[in-house]
């Protein structure tokens, strides 16, 4: 009964009722800026955009960021971001750095890296967000990675910018596609989206309250 109040208690002081693990996949392939010089730094300035919308911090809003090219990292991990201030920090010192588009990388390196439920210490009572960002078709394949982070809960939401494959978009991105897939004809575009992206999220997790008996609204105290 104590685990169960202390547990909404947590939730409730948060901004939205529940904690985000929110990650951002950036691509930081050379050829960003060869279509137009500073498409980069939009990129960047739509993720600084819309995380600024939730709480940054170690009990509401943790964000990761993995970057891809040809190849894919972890460059921060939620325990390395305890605030806005450390995640416009952080994201200023990315750089473009090698070719090739490998989405397929970068969701491994997310649902192993961040948001694998094995991990120790891993705080499992939050909602998984997982954004990803491209201009771009994948070189590899996407198909198993993308189904092994929704088994494990994650829910993904694709922005396909220019050159996007529609079909690849709508594989990525959570069910329905309506609700998780965000298209755009530059990177121009991205600051008008921030609210309806941002609104989704938080929709998804207001619907989900309502359906599961994990809800914290059903929770006995």
């Amino acid at each position: 009964m104590q685990s169960s109040y202390k547990l909404k208690l947590l939730f409730l002081s948060t901004e939205y009722g529940v904690i985000f693990n929110i990650v951002f996949l950036i691509y930081t392939g050379e050829s960003i800026d060869q279509y137009h010089k500073g498409n980069f730094v939009k990129q960047i300035e739509f993720v600084k955009g819309l995380s600024k919308t939730f709480n940054v911090s170690r009990t509401d809003t943790n964000v990761g960021i993995v970057t891809y090219a040809g190849d894919a990292a972890v460059r921060y991990r939620f325990e390395d971001i305890t605030n806005q201030t450390e995640l416009e920090n952080a994201l200023d010192t990315l750089t473009l750095s090698g070719s090739g588009r490998n989405i397929g990388k970068a969701l491994i390196v997310a649902q192993k890296d961040l948001f694998n439920r094995s991990m120790p210490d891993r705080n499992d009572t939050v909602r998984d967000i997982l954004v990803v960002i491209t201009d771009g078709g994948s070189d590899d394949d996407i198909a198993v990675p993308t189904y092994a982070l929704k088994e494990d809960g994650v829910t993904i939401f694709s922005v396909g910018i220019a050159q996007y494959v529609p079909g690849q978009l709508n594989e990525m991105a959570s069910d329905p596609d309506s609700d998780h897939v965000f298209t755009i004809d530059n990177y121009d575009e991205l600051g008008p989206i921030m609210a309806p992206l941002k609104d989704e999220i938080i929709k998804g997790w207001y619907l989900q309250t309502l359906t599961s008996e994990r809800a914290i609204f059903q929770i006995d105290i």
